[in-house]
């Protein structure tokens, strides 16, 4: 399942349903939901996958903003993605933990949401406050936008993150 992996977690933007299909031709059975969910789980946290809810709400998938296995904070809700068919399952506000740095995200998120309104028509950004490896905590901005259009050959995705560390609140 290394190769299936491979070829998924390589698929270019907008072909990732192309490309599982193909894999579940090639692999068989040996590709159960579990696996799949896993993969794609893997696969949208790379490439900072967007998926938007049925009220026009988003969630930025990565690891940053994850709570739970499928389960992601973004913008004071906690999101229940299923990742194999890239839908919201369900929504509920929720307060992220409190943090020194908080004030440093607040304005941050009011920055990152006029850039991403004003220059991404399809991309979205969130700002967290998470662990580095060493303990301390770090800003996480991450940035993604994607623009899709093949029946003229092309995608594109454009994602970005910065991990700011030594913030003195």
């Amino acid at each position: 399942l290394k190769t299936a992996r491979s070829f998924i977690l390589s698929a270019p933007p907008g072909e990732v349903n192309d490309v599982v299909a193909d894999v579940k031709v090639l692999f068989g059975d040996r590709l159960n939901e579990e696996v799949l969910a896993s993969i794609l789980s893997e696969y949208d946290c790379k490439t900072h996958t967007v998926i938007k809810s049925s009220d026009g709400s988003k969630v930025l998938v990565c690891r940053e903003g994850q709570l739970r296995p499928s389960t992601y904070f973004d913008h004071g809700k906690e999101y229940v993605v299923n990742h194999i068919s890239g839908e919201i399952q369900s929504c509920s506000t929720a307060e992220p933990s409190a943090s020194p740095l908080d004030p440093f995200r607040a304005s941050a998120q009011e920055e990152l949401d006029k850039y991403v309104k004003s220059s991404l028509s399809e991309g979205h950004a969130v700002v967290h406050v998470s662990r580095g490896s060493d303990g301390q905590e770090v800003l996480a901005i991450l940035i993604s936008g994607v623009k899709l259009n093949p029946r003229n050959f092309w995608n594109g995705r454009w994602t970005s993150s910065w991990h700011v560390r030594g913030l003195d609140p």
